[in-house]
């Protein structure tokens, strides 16, 4: 969901005809958390449980079309299909008269991982955070949900007993492998800054494979503060994902340990088959790296006592090692940028993964795709 400037409580509930409103005679919608382009996040109160959630709710009249309903309740059944305290968890979902859709979720404590973006982050955190998350595409791919926009904006940090608790959360361009495809031919979906080559490259060959690439951008951002890849506009950055070898992690940051580096880097390699072949794999090599030790999210559930141990850094936590932060936004309404201010891509450091056998082949789609006229992207706006 997009950043947004909400009306206060008071002001919504005048102008806003669904705040009051009980959805399936027991979510009690309260007043608007966030917004999108295509749907509206309420607090509400489940009235079984006496509990406040959160109920995201397609706007006015788009439940209407066929498409839009069905992606909307793919989303929620995509959800539910998955226990894991790494996964937002879905109550409920259904509709009201013949233009709503909702579905309601846990209501989360904490902020967004985007949030903490823009510096680069201790290492021990970035292991930390970097476990939980692949738990999550452990328990998602195991039942055969590809995420396909990970990014810190669709990773939520839950403070629990004043831990940090990694959650998946959006859903919402997820591809079941069981699910008939929503997906248009030659349609590309996601984030730019976040896709693997063959998700910018518009090709069928979406799987598991490509989410580990996204966390292996995510941790490179975690790591130096910075993006792998750039460029001015949306095709320049997927030209990069596509085309160019990621810059090395340890010329942006000579702390980072050569483990972690290897790791993010065999997450970037540009064939599927040159990542990591699983979740789990990644996590094992997450777990050896990190040293066996539990996650912060294992401890707090066993109780453990961790006084004294800080998660989210402050000022003097951080390395020397920040970029200038921009602004998230959007390119013609449709694909969304991401939080670096545009730039030229960065020159790579160190050897290419394999210049002929990579980077010629995956121009080369690019070339023929742009000669066909592909020019159809669709982004993820909720």
């Amino acid at each position: 969901m997009a950043e947004s400037h909400l009306l206060p409580p008071s002001e919504q509930r005048a102008s806003d005809p669904l705040c009051g409103e009980v959805l399936g005679g027991r979510f009690e919608l309260l007043e608007q958390l966030d917004e999108g382009g295509m749907a509206v996040v309420y607090i509400g109160l489940d009235r079984l449980s006496g509990e406040h959630v959160a109920v995201k709710v397609l706007r006015d009249g788009l439940a209407t079309s066929d498409e839009i309903r069905t992606r909307f309740f793919h989303e929620a059944q995509a959800m539910m299909g998955m226990v894991s305290r790494h996964i937002v968890e879905v109550l409920d979902v259904g509709a009201f008269d013949d233009r709503h859709a909702y579905f309601a979720m846990e209501l989360l404590d904490g902020l967004r991982l985007d949030e903490l973006c823009g510096e680069a982050l201790p290492v021990e955190l970035v292991y930390d955070y970097a476990r939980q998350m692949v738990a999550a595409l452990e328990v998602a791919h195991a039942n055969g949900v590809v995420h396909r926009d990970l990014k810190p904006d669709n990773i939520f940090l839950e403070t629990v007993a004043g831990c940090d608790v990694v959650k998946l959360i959006d859903f919402g361009i997820a591809k079941h492998e069981t699910a008939s495809s929503l997906t248009v031919p030659g349609a590309v979906f996601g984030t730019p800054h976040y896709m693997a080559p063959e998700q910018a490259s518009g090709r069928d060959q979406v799987g598991p494979h490509t989410d580990l690439y996204s966390v292996g951008i995510i941790l490179y951002e975690l790591v130096t503060g910075e993006m792998p890849f750039d460029g001015a506009d949306a095709m320049q950055v997927m030209l990069a994902q596509i085309g160019m070898p990621p810059p090395s992690v340890r010329d942006r940051r000579p702390d980072c340990p050569p483990e972690l580096e290897a790791i993010i880097m065999r997450c970037l390699a540009k064939r599927p088959a040159d990542r990591f072949p699983s979740a789990a794999s990644l996590r094992e090599a997450l777990d050896r790296a990190a040293g066996d030790a539990p996650t912060v999210a294992e401890r707090c559930a066993i109780g453990e006592e961790i006084s004294g141990l800080r998660l989210r850094p402050t000022v003097g936590d951080v390395p020397d090692v920040v970029r200038e932060p921009g602004a998230a936004g959007e390119l013609d309404g449709s694909l969304q940028t991401s939080r670096p201010t545009p730039t030229e891509p960065t020159p790579w450091v160190g050897p290419p993964p394999d210049p002929s056998a990579t980077r010629g082949k995956w121009l080369l789609v690019v070339a023929v795709a742009l000669c066909v006229g592909l020019t159809l992207f669709v982004a993820h706006v909720l």
